[in-house]
């Protein structure tokens, strides 16, 4: 009788379990009002949002890297314009 070759059995293994990705951190850059005007922050990214604050001019402030319709990201409720406010270079940014 001849001996028949068997398969090796396969190696039973556990799925691995499912892992959530990190949210990504997002990078936040210093930047700086260039108008003597001063610049409004706004309760949402638009001019139809309601005046919460101003920044003056040469105030500096940390905001969004990523610039939405040109508005940045302060904070919850808090938006400013990208005009008259460019990034200050000389501050590296950084992740938050």
């Amino acid at each position: 009788m001849a001996a028949q070759a068997t398969a090796p059995a396969e190696a039973a293994t556990a799925a691995p379990a499912t892992v959530k990705a990190p949210a990504a951190a997002e990078k936040y850059c210093k930047y700086k009002v260039t108008t003597q005007a001063g610049v409004n922050v706004r309760s949402g990214p638009g001019t139809n949002h309601s005046i919460v604050g101003t920044y003056a001019d040469g105030q500096t402030f940390w905001a969004k890297a990523a610039s939405v319709n040109g508005w940045r990201y302060i904070s919850w409720a808090r938006h400013v314009t990208t005009q008259h406010t460019p990034q200050v270079t000389s501050t590296p940014c950084q992740y938050g």
